[in-house]
């Protein structure tokens, strides 16, 4: 499955930027998984580092550098004060405390990591993902999810920046 998900995304990355010379894409990928055995969900949330390093400095009018030696020592509180305000998660029409957990550099992408503990069943889940597009309108967040063994999707857009998927 790891290898698989890798493949998507390296195909992905290798296709949008492909193109940067005529036109550079805006794109993101989250992937969401509830793991029934240890009632979680866990996310991986996949950016253009220089978008998100954009976004960030933009955002709190700071330097942040990510990936670099010079990075600001504390990123992760504004990383997660960033999530907080453009990532919401609703479960069964409840809204649930994300935690974030840490980040990943791989060239020019960033892997957040992110759970949402003690969740039991899962029937609905609303997405909300406006990651990036205060900065880059043609920003589009691509959501893959895998529920109770049932693979879906949304594209998510500053026009439609929400969406509901039934399990």
């Amino acid at each position: 499955m790891h290898l698989k998900k890798t493949v998507f995304i390296g195909l992905l990355f290798i296709l949008a930027s492909s193109f940067t010379d005529v036109h550079k894409y805006y794109i993101s990928l989250t992937q969401i998984d509830y793991i029934k055995d240890s009632k979680s969900v866990q996310i991986t949330m996949n950016l253009f580092l220089d978008d998100f390093d954009v976004a960030l400095q933009k955002t709190f009018g700071k330097n942040f550098n990510l990936s670099s030696k010079e990075e600001l020592e504390n990123s992760n509180g504004y990383i997660e004060e960033y999530l907080e305000d453009h990532f919401e998660i609703k479960i069964d029409s409840k809204s649930l405390n994300i935690n974030y957990l840490g980040k990943e550099y791989e060239g020019d992408i960033v892997y957040l990591y992110i759970e949402i503990e003690n969740v039991k069943t899962i029937s609905t889940v609303e997405v909300t993902n406006n990651m990036l597009i205060d900065f880059f309108p043609d920003q589009k967040n691509l959501i893959k999810l895998k529920i109770n063994d049932k693979f879906d999707s949304l594209l998510l857009t500053k026009k439609n920046d929400k969406g509901l998927l039934n399990f």
